[in-house]
C-alpha cells in the first residue's frame, strides 16, 4: 500500500526508512462495538508513547512493564520504498480482512488503516449516533 502524501504523522519515513505498525481496535461510543485497525507511526512516536507509560504515576513498575511489553510486541516495522510503499506483512492482511483496497487516513501522529467496508459502518454509526436522541457532545472535555 502506498502511505498518504504529505501525512504530518509520517512525515519522516523517507529519512528514517521505515514505519512502525501494530494492530489495535477503535471503539464506537455508546455502542461498544470494535473495529480492527492497523495503526502506523514513526519511531518516534512509538518512543513518546512507550515513555508516558514509563513515567506515568498511576501505573505501577510491573503494570509499566507489561504495557510496555504489550506495546512493543505487537509492533512490526516496514520499510518504505522511495514512493512510500509499504508491503503490510500478512498477519495485518488478516487481522483486517483484506481482499484488495485499504482505506487510510492520517491524524496528527498516526495513520490508521481500515478495511474500506469496517470504515463505512464506522462512518455510518457515527452518522446514526449524531442524529439520535441521545448524541453526545461533539467535543467532551478532558
Amino acid at each position: 500500500m502506498t502511505l498518504p502524501k504529505g501525512a504530518r504523522a509520517i512525515a519522516q519515513v523517507e529519512t528514517e526508512g521505515y514505519v512502525c505498525g501494530r494492530p489495535d481496535r477503535m471503539t464506537l461510543p455508546l455502542t461498544g462495538e470494535q473495529f480492527p485497525v492497523v495503526v502506523l507511526m514513526e519511531e518516534a512516536e512509538l518512543q513518546r508513547r512507550e515513555d508516558a507509560l514509563r513515567t506515568n504515576p498511576q501505573l505501577d513498575p510491573a503494570a509499566q512493564a507489561y504495557y510496555i511489553a504489550n506495546l512493543n510486541g505487537a509492533v512490526r516495522r516496514m520499510a518504505v520504498d522511495a514512493q512510500r510503499r509499504i508491503v503490510l506483512p500478512a498477519h495485518f492482511v488478516d487481522y483486517l480482512k483484506l481482499e484488495r483496497e485499504v482505506y487510510m487516513f492520517s491524524t496528527n501522529v498516526t495513520v490508521l488503516a481500515w478495511h474500506p467496508d469496517d470504515w463505512q459502518r464506522w462512518i455510518t454509526a457515527q452518522e446514526d449516533l449524531a442524529t439520535g436522541p441521545a448524541a453526545p457532545p461533539p467535543f467532551l472535555s478532558v
